[in-house]
């Protein structure tokens, strides 16, 4: 995480099939959540994209 709430992690390979990619996203979603401290109040996600390493990124929705 860098100093303004950013977190960039890689969490899969163009190898991966849809199902691990869709698992390893939910697992680093559900990890950042649980992390939220104690006094954050309000919406701790505000936006997630998906990118590639030089790609454009898609909004993904984290609030289901």
């Amino acid at each position: 995480m860098d100093k303004h709430g950013n977190v960039n992690v890689a969490f899969g390979k163009r190898s991966f099939d849809t199902a691990k990619l869709v698992e390893n996203a939910q697992a680093i979603i559900a990890a950042v959540k649980a992390e939220k401290p104690a006094g954050a109040k309000g919406v701790y996600i505000k936006r997630c994209a998906v990118s590639s390493t030089m790609g454009v990124g898609l909004r993904v929705n984290v609030t289901d």
